[in-house]
């Protein structure tokens, strides 16, 4: 399993960090958190896509960047 941080652009309120969290989920991510003061949402993955994590995250208006990717 890999843990994985984003760097997220376009958050400004706990609805959005919600969002974020669904998408991430959705697409494979667990143990998602994400925090509105760095920018940043981290998740491990272990069978998912990230590709499609970073285009669902662009499609809700949050584009986000690969900030690091652990093990």
């Amino acid at each position: 399993m890999k843990k994985v941080i984003l760097k997220v652009k376009g958050m400004s309120c706990m609805g959005c960090i919600a969002k974020v969290r669904k998408a991430i989920e959705k697409e494979g991510g667990r143990e998602v958190k994400v925090s509105l003061e760095e920018g940043k949402a981290d998740f491990f993955m272990e069978n998912g896509d990230l590709q499609n994590i970073l285009r669902s995250l662009e499609m809700l208006g949050y584009p986000a960047d690969v900030e690091q990717i652990i093990g």
